[in-house]
């Protein structure tokens, strides 16, 4: 499995020049696919994608494509396409990704967990109307403009707001779609509540700061609160996310410590503690594992 943590990387794997570090934008139909594979994203991604038959995969699941047009993918999420895909196939849209830098320390950051479509839970594609896909590529041409000027004191500030209203178009779009709905069935529904109701004890187990006193949240932790055994637990997120639940934890901590490290006032061991690291070193160890540089680098590139 492609693992996608940077932008650069992103647009490395597409043959796309990096502009900005923090976001890119990428008209689809101008980057042939050669390789489908699944892909796990520590970025965000939205795609709105103009085919009706391109076939996608969402975590280890098909994904629904019926009527939709825009496809959302979070940090710690598997997305790619199917293995139908055929690579001769021009695929209509735009990709908008961004990391999550761009948001960090913003209000927009403090609330992304709002965004509800962000979740496993909906892996259908978002229904849009015209006139809401007219307004989202207005705010891409917005962001593509930004992304060429000159670095100024508002150039961040007018990306992130229209950043924010394409996701708060989409939260509409997912409400109208889902509110109500029991869209889902059978052993699939069942998975995509466990997947959803993991993210939720992991942002109470990390927000609460549980972890300056229990430490880690571990898989046997997460799986006593569904009364399963470790290895069943693991083995539905396995299926369903395409990667281990210790992967799964790791990911959403890692996520929480790159929110905390945008507040200067945080030491590396503050953050370290607060997560539930029994020890700094431990902390930029995984830290380095999954992003590639440590916390400190991390914190310089800000």
């Amino acid at each position: 499995m492609f693992h996608i943590n940077t932008i650069r990387q992103y647009n490395e794997h597409i043959g796309k020049r990096t502009v900005n570090p923090d976001i890119t934008l990428v008209d689809l139909s101008e980057h042939k696919v050669e390789h489908p594979q699944p892909i796990l994203y520590n970025i965000y991604a939205i795609y709105l994608i103009e085919n009706d038959d391109v076939p996608f995969r969402y975590g280890m699941g098909s994904y629904d494509r019926a009527s939709g047009s825009v496809y959302s993918v979070a940090p710690g999420q598997v997305f790619g396409y199917g293995d139908e895909f055929n690579t001769e196939s021009i695929v209509h849209g735009y990709g908008l990704l961004f990391h999550p830098d761009l948001v960090a320390g913003t209000e927009l950051g403090r609330t992304m967990s709002d965004y509800k479509f962000f979740n496993y839970r909906s892996n259908s594609a978002l229904i849009i109307l015209p006139e809401e896909r007219d307004i989202i590529l207005n705010c891409i041409r917005n962001i593509t403009y930004e992304i060429t000027q000159a670095r100024d004191n508002q150039r961040k500030r007018i990306m992130v707001h229209n950043v924010s209203l394409i996701l708060d178009y989409l939260l509409r779009a997912y409400e109208r779609q889902y509110q109500g709905s029991s869209h889902h069935s059978g052993d699939q529904r069942i998975d995509n509540q466990i997947v959803t109701r993991l993210e939720e004890i992991l942002s109470e187990y990390i927000t609460s700061g549980q972890g300056r006193k229990s430490g880690l949240p571990s898989v046997a932790y997460c799986a006593e609160q569904f009364s399963l055994t470790p290895n069943y637990f693991g083995d539905l997120i396995k299926r369903y996310t395409g990667i281990t639940a210790q992967e799964y934890i790791q990911i959403r901590l890692i996520n929480a410590a790159e929110e905390r490290l945008s507040d200067q006032r945080l030491t590396i061991s503050q953050i370290s503690a607060e997560l539930g690291f029994a020890y700094p070193t431990h902390f930029t160890r995984l830290f380095k594992k999954r992003l590639g540089i440590t916390p400190n680098e991390y914190r310089r590139r800000k």
